[in-house]
């Protein structure tokens, strides 16, 4: 057989941008060994896990994994959140207390539906409608609309809601006869009906109990 051409021996470089390093020929030209380096040169040198994930490596197949969390499970193929995760569309039912450090602002048509609004810590809760609530707002004639079929009652006590409201003093307004009860006395500012009822109060104390008749003087005598 000839053995003209490359001649035996091995060729190649083991200079890492080389893919093959060495090749080993026979005399007869003829390839008897192969040898592959262990490296290659490239830009990327490892997988790192960033934020939120697990896995990665230098050297083989690497596989990087999403970590789930509460309320997140990381599937094969999506990641997917329960209930107990508040989203920000769509019905929800929510368990647990949910405290705000800010305010929450209910744009939606319906309000806010509620068996009881009490206040978080103070002495007063407050109800505001429009410029009332203590900055401009261009509205005017703000109003506070207060809808029940029996009316509105209004208690006070000097006891609490744990004791039963002992010693609770109890009015209404506008119930369903379309009466109002006080439990103590009124006081006004204005009329009633066009009438000052202070200053008729004040003639009216000047009559005599069981008074019958009236003087010339316009003094009502018994």
């Amino acid at each position: 057989m000839a053995t003209g051409g490359a001649g035996s021996g091995t060729y190649g470089c083991t200079s890492n941008n080389k893919k093959i390093d060495t090749i080993t020929l026979d005399a007869y030209g003829r390839v008897t060994a192969v040898a592959v380096g262990s490296t290659c040169d490239g830009d990327i040198t490892g997988v790192t896990a960033g934020t939120g994930m697990t896995g990665g490596g230098t050297s083989g197949a690497v596989t990087l994994n999403v970590i789930g969390g509460d309320g997140i499970t990381a599937n094969a193929d999506n990641i997917v959140v329960d209930s107990t995760v508040v989203r920000t569309t769509g019905a929800q039912t929510i368990a647990g207390v949910k405290t705000y450090s800010s305010r929450g602002d209910f744009s939606n048509a319906d309000g806010v539906r509620t068996n009881q609004l009490r206040t978080y810590g103070g002495q007063q809760l407050v109800l505001n409608a429009g410029e009332s609530s203590s900055y401009a707002t261009g509205q005017t004639a703000e109003c506070v609309f207060i809808n029940a079929e029996a009316g509105l009652e209004i208690n006070s006590s000097p006891d609490n809601w744990s004791s039963g409201w002992a010693g609770r003093r109890t009015s209404y307004i506008n119930n369903t006869s379309g009466n109002s009860h006080f439990y103590g006395s009124i006081t006004l500012g204005g009329n009633v009906d066009g009438r000052n009822v202070a200053n008729d109060g004040a003639k009216l104390d000047g009559i005599a109990c069981g008074a019958t008749s009236c003087t010339g003087t316009g003094d009502i005598l018994q």
